[in-house]
């Protein structure tokens, strides 16, 4: 199937994101994206502040942020404050 984290088609996005099948979005027009040379990475880039974060927190329902272990689709600058585990 897909080796990397993410890749796309001319009309689909289509994302890993730790389920059984793969995550897949419809093409925007106003959103580009990049890929870093890191294999989780992944820029969004848009003209429309609104709808960028809109996007971004509907990427985040399908992985949210994990608050013991850090994974999951976080924003560039986001920090998390983790719990310790139980012994």
């Amino acid at each position: 199937m897909h080796e990397d984290t993410w890749t796309r088609s001319k009309q689909k996005l289509y994302l890993k994101l730790g389920h059984a099948h793969l995550v897949f979005f419809q093409k925007v027009s106003f959103m580009l994206f990049k890929k870093h040379k890191r294999k989780y990475a992944l820029t969004i880039y848009s003209t429309n502040k609104f709808l960028l974060s809109n996007f971004i927190y509907i990427l985040r329902r399908f992985r949210p942020p994990n608050i013991y272990t850090g994974n999951g689709v976080l924003f560039l600058k986001e920090k998390i404050k983790f719990k310790p585990r139980k012994k």
